[in-house]
């Protein structure tokens, strides 16, 4: 963008080795810095010329160009992506040259206990160029027969009661895989039972670096646990049943089946997804990511409901 300070680094440095740049209508115009700063104060396509001088005297050029344009401020519009249940996708408009992004994931499902995860929040910032596609996911919150929509786990077998997880929300740059993700605010876990009190078991919260955990229980045996920045959390349950499963990249645990009394909860999809909940056990937070933006923040348990996704350029 004009007036934006933009650094050059070589491909070649060492001891005895000079450099001598180039800056078409540039400030400065030459320099003499191995990876010198420079910005152009009118949009346009200029020339930067790069001289090497060895420690012999050897000199090699190298010209190419830069495109700079003219970029509105940051902050003068936004565009708000609610849940749909698919894909969406949003084209950079002229003169945009930044994005503030702002993710919310989907709160898990609730039979009926007021115990389910809420869905975490993702922000930062990202660099962009106009015409560029960005694809976007908006989680949907979980329900009583599915997990949401864009990761949450589901059920692997009928139950009296069951908590589907929530699903993440993101978007995605430069393709639409998991691997493409370049912002992830994560998935609640669904709730789990109330059985045999008021205690019940409350799903884990989405988001953050680490997905929250569950609480509560009616039986023993582990708690599932959450996403985290490198792997899914594993599942837990009481012994009678081990159906329930592990989370994975993107994915939320499914929950298992039930031995008589009480729900189960499925994981939060997120970055790695929570892991599902076996017999009276609710399901764990999906985690955060923030690894494709700048000037990050991400929080844990902040969404009721589905995903949403705000964008301010």
């Amino acid at each position: 963008g004009t007036n934006y300070t933009t650094q050059f680094t070589p491909n070649l440095t060492g001891q005895g080795i000079s450099h001598a740049w180039l800056f078409q209508n540039g400030s400065p115009a030459s320099s003499s810095s191995a990876s010198p700063t420079a910005q152009w104060s009118s949009a346009g396509t200029y020339a930067v010329q790069h001289s090497i001088t060895d420690a012999q005297g050897c000199t090699a050029s190298f010209t190419d160009s830069v495109v700079v344009l003219n970029c509105q401020p940051l902050g003068n519009s936004t565009v708000t992506f609610n849940y749909t249940g698919g894909p969406q996708s949003w084209t950079v408009p002229a003169a945009v040259c930044s994005l503030k992004i702002e993710c919310w994931g989907a709160k898990g499902g609730d039979p009926n206990t007021g115990r389910a995860g809420l869905g975490g929040y993702a922000s930062g910032y990202l660099v962009v160029s106009p015409g560029q596609t960005l694809n976007i996911y908006v989680g949907g919150a979980g329900t009583t027969t599915v997990g949401g929509w864009n990761g949450g786990g589901g059920p692997t077998v009928s139950t009296n009661e069951f908590g589907g997880g929530g699903g993440g929300t993101d978007v995605r740059v430069g393709g639409s895989t998991l691997n493409d993700r370049i912002i992830v605010a994560g998935g609640g876990g669904g709730a789990g039972s109330s059985c045999p009190s008021t205690a019940g078991t409350f799903g884990g919260h989405g988001g953050g670096s680490t997905g929250g955990n569950p609480s509560g229980s009616c039986n023993s045996g582990n708690q599932p646990t959450p996403g985290t920045q490198n792997a899914g959390g594993q599942p837990g349950g009481y012994s009678c049943n081990f159906s329930c499963g592990a989370g994975s990249f993107g994915l939320g645990g499914v929950a298992g089946g039930e031995c008589g009394c009480g729900a189960v909860g499925g994981g939060g999809g997120g970055w790695y997804g929570g892991g599902g909940a076996c017999h009276c056990k609710a399901g764990a937070g999906g985690s955060g990511y923030v690894g494709g933006v700048t000037n990050s923040s991400m929080q844990t348990g902040i969404r009721n409901g589905n995903g949403l996704v705000v964008l301010t350029y």
